[in-house]
């Protein structure tokens, strides 16, 4: 699909892969150790058969220009380098329905990291962790002390430069110690909009000068709080908060910064009709 695409049914390896246009994925697993690239102006719409029994095991490059949709399909990279994401988005409108797409357990990973200026939409899917956050214990290599520590640092979306994300009725959960559920940092901006976003570390943490809007959605057991701004927050970042139920396990310290994690606040914050501390 698009000009200058072409079929390759068996890429060597370290060559990008050029997709035809519509794939029907049956159930079943599917495995491949080089990045799948949805090259510059191409398009892709992948399917997948009955629901979430489509398990998709490998990294998506999703170039700029390109454009698409996946829909039904379970997603997952088992990464062997730290912050390697699942799909990184660099092009759009890219659309994501029904999907339940997760960052490995075991390394520093993302789901999903939207780049340039791309331009994506999740309904109803999911993302975030492999598996359920859990105490552990690892040595330090400097002094073998053992630390205890909750998961790696696995983030569900991260959205960077000019990118702008929209979640609509999305879940995101199961984040690691120091990762955020969402985040926005740079120019990047976007809309969550009846979502669910719980058993993180933090919920959405707002960073430079990113424009950020969450509505009627539900925080709980986020350990470090619902909301966050990050220490480069920018005077020109907004962030409006409408009809969100922040459950007391999302508030950190309530009496002293109520649904945020800290005292920093973005400059250009409306916050109105959230039921708080519940």
């Amino acid at each position: 699909g698009g000009p200058d695409c072409l079929v390759s049914v068996d890429p060597p390896p370290g060559i990008y892969f050029y997709p035809p246009s519509q794939i029907f994925a049956r159930k079943g697993d599917y495995v491949w150790h080089h990045n799948q690239v949805v090259p510059n102006l191409c398009w892709l719409h992948v399917v997948g058969q009955s629901s979430l029994r489509t398990h998709l095991w490998g990294m998506w490059m999703l170039r700029p220009y390109s454009r698409g949709s996946f829909g039904g399909l379970f997603m997952c990279y088992l990464t062997t380098r730290s912050f390697e994401p699942t799909i990184c988005i660099q092009g759009g409108p890219w659309k994501l329905d029904q999907c339940d797409i997760r960052s490995s357990s075991d390394l520093p990973s993302t789901a999903i990291v939207t780049v340039y200026r791309s331009d994506v939409t999740l309904s109803e899917s999911a993302l975030g962790g492999l598996e359920p956050i859990k105490l552990r214990r690892k040595t330090k290599l400097d002094t073998g002390e053992i630390e205890e520590f909750w998961g790696e640092m696995n983030g569900g979306l991260v959205c960077l430069d000019d990118s702008w994300c929209v979640l609509l009725g999305c879940t995101v959960d199961q984040t690691g110690e120091g990762a955020a559920a969402v985040r926005f940092s740079e120019f990047s901006g976007g809309l969550l909009e009846s979502c669910l976003i719980q058993n993180n570390d933090m919920g959405v943490m707002v960073d430079d000068n990113a424009r950020v809007a969450c509505y009627s959605s539900l925080f709980q057991h986020n350990r470090q709080g619902a909301f966050y701004a990050g220490p480069t927050i920018s005077k020109d970042s907004e962030v409006e908060l409408v009809d969100n139920t922040v459950c007391e396990n999302s508030c950190l310290d309530f009496d002293r910064y109520g649904i945020w994690s800290s005292s920093r606040r973005p400059p250009n914050l409306v916050q109105r009709d959230n039921r708080e501390n519940w």
